[in-house]
């Protein structure tokens, strides 16, 4: 549900947060920029997937595509 996949989003930003601080000795605000970028870049990836479905490769050559990818 979105209620879960959302409690499981910030749980994984906060261990990314932790890690980048302790183990890479980042600056708090660094990491969470660092943080912040990477949950953009996940949040949009939605919406280039669509653009890629519907301007180019059509939706079964697209989700066969990324079905290979996530497999690797």
């Amino acid at each position: 549900s979105s209620l879960a996949s959302s409690i499981a989003c910030y749980g994984a930003t906060i261990d990314l947060l932790q890690f980048l601080v302790l183990r890479f000795n980042i600056s708090n605000i660094r990491a969470s920029q660092i943080t912040n970028i990477i949950n953009s870049v996940t949040s949009l990836s939605p919406v280039a997937g669509a653009v890629l479905c519907d301007s180019y490769l059509g939706c079964f050559l697209t989700i066969s595509l990324f079905t290979f990818i996530s497999f690797l």
